[in-house]
């Protein structure tokens, strides 16, 4: 199953708008049951006057209890034509 929520608007606070595992708190106790939680960043949203970042992404690792990436992974992504795609692999 997946689902999706909104983070924390305590967020607009800090320095690092960068999702964190505590963000999704007032979703009742889903970061504390769900298996893997993994938090997509967008720069532009929060700067859109540059123009350094667009069209990317970041895909971080905020929790894995399973096989996969490990926490604190980060997956730079790239926009093309109608999906993300993996950075490192664009050319």
């Amino acid at each position: 199953m997946l689902a999706l929520v909104q983070l924390n608007r305590n967020r607009a606070t800090r320095p690092d708008k960068r999702p964190q595992l505590t963000d999704p708190r007032e979703s009742g106790d889903l970061e504390n049951t769900a298996d893997s939680v993994p938090g997509l960043y967008r720069d532009e949203m929060d700067h859109p006057g540059s123009d350094d970042n667009k069209r990317l992404a970041e895909l971080s690792v905020l929790k894995k209890r399973q096989l996969g990436e490990e926490v604190g992974t980060m997956r730079r992504l790239v926009w093309v034509g109608e999906s993300y795609k993996d950075f490192a692999s664009h050319p």
